[in-house]
């Protein structure tokens, strides 16, 4: 207990004084609080009437405790009062009610440590109405002061005090972040709601307890702050006309006086009616699987490869892709980019482990898909979408027919993306085992002219048009004509290159200028440097000019860091503004300077001319790899159809659907998912209204916990030296050995999955976890919600949910009649 004979604080406002302590000579007297002799003693005589007692209840983990200290300490120091201060904690561990004591007063203070009468009660969790009956016993109503962490009105809780402040003090802890996401704690914010509720009483303010804060709460300090703060301003009163006389609850005997272990408490009685948060096993969504495009259950795949479950982990793939060699080559790997690895030691590779699973065509299980639905449906386009919607309907039992007007399927998979990246003996494989299982692909027919669309109409129930992008985008500069010798489409160029043309559209001597910054212009670049070396050009000229800077780039970091290694100059911030030549001869490029502006509608930042800075770029060869556009099969008007992806709107026949073929072939994957998906809602006349899903929780870095990993540096990507890559289209990236796959999946997290770790069986204080089969289930008998478990899991497969019965208006009417003696 601190007595109270303390200075007021330098240029503090003065605490008002209780009425009943305040004396005619009291403005005659030093400045300061300071009672001796007779008076004082009469005046502690009338400040016991006037004792301020207050119980504080909350659950173990919220800061009740350090809550009661910080104003224990603030009014100790800070006001005239004497202050006593104690918490009771009980015998279990967070999770557990908890209640602190915190009384001050002028005069003496003749109870310790319990305060069985409170004249004040502050209530940190409402679900402790339901788990603690005896909550409200002895409260002093009549005259109380009831402060509730709650976002209902004060005005619901009418009649169990006369004053009564509600003050939303988990959201504000939620809003700055204090706790974690499952488990907030409110216990500054709640700080700052007593001081408003006492405020005519100690006149302390929220900067008042700064220290206190700081000392107590040495975390998120500037966070706390602001959560008194906000505390204090956003409390609601509401002053209940009427107050019910509160019935007394009968509170239970200890089971076993002077003994209180765990063990023997839990054995005895129900520990579970404590609890107002408890665990729940789960399986939450990893990053991998949340941002990979074509959905691919990717957490899966890679456990079972470190198991050495080869056959299986590419079923797993295939389920969702099928083209997981393809994927693993040329992919940008959205998944790997999100892996929650990258903050410990270094990502897992899972571009490599899909490609090693793909890889494995001996380990294929190739089977064949009944045809089981009426339907015939026709795709348009056997390219990488058209190809993944094929195999989804496919798998459905529908009848697909897929049309390509080349030679070969594939599309840019097939005659686009050089071989040094994507191998064409690995896209035929992949195709062959699309078609070993039932997928029809009838190529060199060219739809709208070998196959004109009433005869499609008529044979088949719904038509998919999966194009792609395959003429490319002029600049549309002064220059730009029709048959200038040296100037060339980038998508052209690759398809001739891929097809051993190269030769044929270079010379020796061409300086190479490539206009464009995706990853068709890095293979475009790339590509001509080793027709040149190829020609016996020692020393080939090959430059890119991109209009905005590096960081703004969309092709692949790592193809752009590799295309720099093996020659290629880039050269950013150019915007190319004439094209100049000699009659048809191509003889330069005159740019001009630029610098980043704001955002764009694409997110990037605009790039603007810097005026006078023209820049003059010689060269033989132009070629252009800004953009691609589509061209309809069908001779219709463009304008009448609604190019998006999905059913295509105001056209007869049966149903029309446009798949977006643009972005990674991984995204297309997904956009032939989608379409597949469509065209059965359609077909099976289902309603395409559902319910929308509930968004799942992704695990974050900060989940996890890591005391239970060791770093381990991922396994080395190998690639071909620089000097033997430009020198031939030999893939560049070698293939993981199955020691090195394995190896490398054995860094996953898993994170979100129980793998049977034993963590919550063995350190749950209750033995409330049960383990059966594998599977882990918490007995709510026995949990009374101290998240050892929830704390303790590595993996974040655990859980944090409410008990039910809490809250709303119905919640609070229903405690208040509880609370009333009838008659």
């Amino acid at each position: 207990m601190k007595r109270g004979v303390h200075p007021i604080r330098k240029g503090g406002k003065k605490p008002s004084i209780p009425p009943l302590l305040k004396s005619e000579d009291a403005s005659s007297r030093r400045k300061g609080w300071v009672r001796n002799g007779r008076e004082a003693e009469s005046d502690r005589s009338l400040a016991t009437e006037r004792a301020y007692r207050i119980r504080i209840h909350s659950i173990g983990g919220e800061g009740g405790v350090g809550a009661s200290e910080i104003l224990a300490e603030a009014i100790g120091t800070m006001t005239p009062f004497r202050v006593l201060q104690s918490p009771f904690f009980g015998t279990e561990r967070s999770g557990a009610p908890a209640i602190t004591y915190l009384s001050f007063s002028m005069g003496p203070i003749r109870e310790r440590g319990t305060i069985e009468n409170p004249n004040g009660i502050v209530v940190f969790n409402t679900k402790l109405f339901s788990v603690a009956p005896t909550l409200l016993n002895g409260f002093e109503n009549g005259e109380g002061r009831l402060i509730v962490n709650t976002e209902e009105d004060p005005s619901e809780l009418r009649g169990l005090a006369r004053e009564i402040f509600c003050v939303d003090a988990t959201g504000i802890a939620k809003r700055l972040r204090l706790g974690s996401a499952t488990f907030p704690i409110p216990n500054t914010a709640v700080i700052g709601a007593i001081l408003k509720a006492y405020e005519e009483v100690l006149g302390l303010k929220p900067e008042d307890v700064i220290k206190g804060v700081e000392k107590k709460v040495p975390v998120k300090v500037k966070e706390n702050i602001e959560a008194v703060r906000a505390g204090f301003e956003s409390v609601r009163r509401f002053e209940s006309p009427k107050v019910v006389k509160l019935r007394k609850v009968p509170q239970k005997d200890p089971p076993f006086a002077g003994i209180s272990t765990t063990l023997v408490l839990s054995s005895v009685e129900k520990t579970g009616s404590w609890a107002t948060l408890v665990p729940r096993h789960r399986t939450a969504m990893a990053p991998c699987m949340a941002y990979c495009p074509a959905g691919i259950d990717v957490r899966r795949f890679v456990n079972l490869l470190a198991e050495g479950r080869f056959t299986e982990a590419r079923e797993v793939v295939r389920n969702r892709s099928p083209f997981p060699s393809v994927c693993g080559r040329v992919c940008p790997h959205f998944c790997q980019l999100q892996c929650n690895r990258r903050f410990w030691d270094g990502e897992v590779r899972i571009g490599q482990l899909e490609r090693f699973v793909g890889d494995m065509a001996e380990q294929e299980k190739r089977s064949s898909f009944r045809r089981v639905r009426r339907h015939r449906i026709a795709i348009v386009g056997a390219g990488p979408g058209g190809l993944s919607a094929g195999w989804d309907l496919l798998r459905q039992g529908y009848q697909v027919k897929v049309f390509e007007k080349e030679s070969e399927p594939g599309g840019m998979l097939i005659r686009g993306i050089p071989n040094y990246r994507l191998p064409a003996e690995v896209v035929r494989r992949e195709i062959s085992l699309l078609v070993e299982a039932g997928l029809e692909i009838e190529t060199g027919i060219e739809v709208g002219r070998d196959l004109p669309y009433p005869e499609m109409a008529r044979q088949f129930d719904a038509i998919v048009l999966a194009l792609g992008r395959q003429a490319g985008r002029p600049l549309q500069i002064e220059g730009e004509m029709e048959g200038l010798q040296g100037l060339m489409q980038g998508i052209d160029f690759l398809r001739r290159s891929k097809s051993g043309e190269g030769t044929k559209l270079l010379t020796r001597s061409d300086r190479v200028l490539v206009i464009g910054g995706g990853n068709t212009a890095i293979d475009v670049a790339a590509s001509a440097l080793r027709w040149l070396k190829k020609l016996g050009n020692e020393t080939p000229e090959v430059t890119l000019c991109y209009r905005r800077d590096r960081a703004e780039m969309p092709a692949f970091q790592s193809e752009v860091e590799r295309a720099e290694r093996e020659g290629i100059r880039i050269r950013t911030l150019l915007a190319p503004k004439r094209i100049i030549s000699e009659g048809s001869v191509l003889r330069a490029v005159e740019f001009a300077r630029c610098q980043l502006g704001d955002p764009d509608e694409s997110g990037r930042r605009r790039p603007e001319v810097v005026p006078g800075s023209d820049v003059l770029i010689s060269c033989d060869k132009l070629i252009l790899a800004t953009g691609q556009e589509i061209r309809l099969p069908f001779e219709l008007d463009p304008g009448s159809l609604s190019l998006k992806e999905g059913r295509v709107e105001r056209f007869a026949g049966p149903p029309l659907f446009f798949l977006e073929d643009l972005g990674t072939v991984a995204e297309v994957i997904g956009a032939g998912h989608r379409i597949a998906q469509a065209v059965m809602e359609t077909l099976e006349k289902r309603s395409e209204t559902k319910a929308p899903k509930e968004e799942e929780e992704v695990v974050r870095f900060e989940d996890l916990n890591l005391n239970y990993f060791q770093k381990k540096p991922s396994v080395t990507v190998k690639e071909i030296p620089v000097e033997r890559s430009v020198s031939s289209f030999e893939e560049v990236v070698q293939p993981y050995s199955i020691d090195e796959a394995r190896a490398e999946a054995q860094r996953c997290f898993s994170c979100g999955a129980c793998n049977g770790c034993d963590n919550c069986f063995r350190y749950c204080p209750d033995m409330a976890v049960i383990k059966q089969d594998g599977r882990y289930e918490v007995n709510l008998d026995y949990c009374k919600g101290c998240l050892v478990c929830f704390e303790e899991c590595p993996r974040h497969a655990i859980e944090v949910v409410g008990v039910p019965t809490q809250g709303g208006k119905a919640f609070w009417r229903e405690r208040v009649r509880n609370f009333k003696i009838i008659g």
